[in-house]
């Protein structure tokens, strides 16, 4: 259902770069795109969308409601934090200069506990490796549900402030609720 009401801090981000930025009160963001750009929006109370721009210069993106999802309940600030804390980028592929975005999927049971992790791309196994031994161990547990629910989160290994070598797949994301991406930063001065 869409209501045509203004998102206030949904995320943008251009799926084939790496700028991106946040809607303003009345809904409204700036981007500088290239022809054939797609858009990744994603806000917290909103079904996910991957966008192809028009070519126009400006137009409207219409999302609909997410359906309700547990919470954490160390909240999302210690989720975040164990994230960043935990998450390493590979020693290989710093020495190989090597970038990746993935997407990891977390299933969440009807008791709250995690009960799978699945990547939904990737395509070096020293990134797949590190992420999905972090994602697993999550600590804590969500709010319990009637079903099983699922948690999207981009994870970005960047090296430093270079311009970007990511190849970024088109993905049939499932049904879930696209959380904030986490970065890992590699600073190699």
């Amino acid at each position: 259902m869409y209501s045509k009401e203004p998102i206030k801090d949904a995320s943008v981000i251009i799926f084939k770069g790496t700028d991106a930025t946040v809607s303003n009160s009345r809904g409204y963001f700036q981007l500088t795109v290239l022809d054939g750009d797609s858009l990744l929006v994603t806000h917290k109370n909103y079904k996910s969308a991957i966008i192809a721009v028009p070519e126009v210069d400006v137009f409207s993106i219409f999302i609909e409601k997410q359906k309700s999802y547990p919470q954490y309940l160390e909240g999302e600030v210690e989720l975040y934090r164990y994230l960043w804390q935990n998450l390493k980028y590979p020693t290989a592929a710093q020495f190989l200069g090597k970038e990746q975005l993935l997407f990891v999927q977390v299933l969440v049971d009807s008791s709250g506990a995690v009960s799978t992790c699945n990547l939904l791309n990737g395509t070096d196994k020293n990134f797949e490796k590190v992420t999905l031994s972090v994602f697993e161990d999550i600590p804590g547990k969500w709010s319990s549900s009637h079903q099983t629910s699922s948690f999207i989160f981009p994870v970005l290994f960047k090296i430093g402030l270079k311009e970007s070598t990511i190849d970024f797949p088109i993905i049939d994301f499932p049904e879930g609720k696209i959380m904030d991406r986490v970065i890992v930063y590699y600073e190699n001065y």
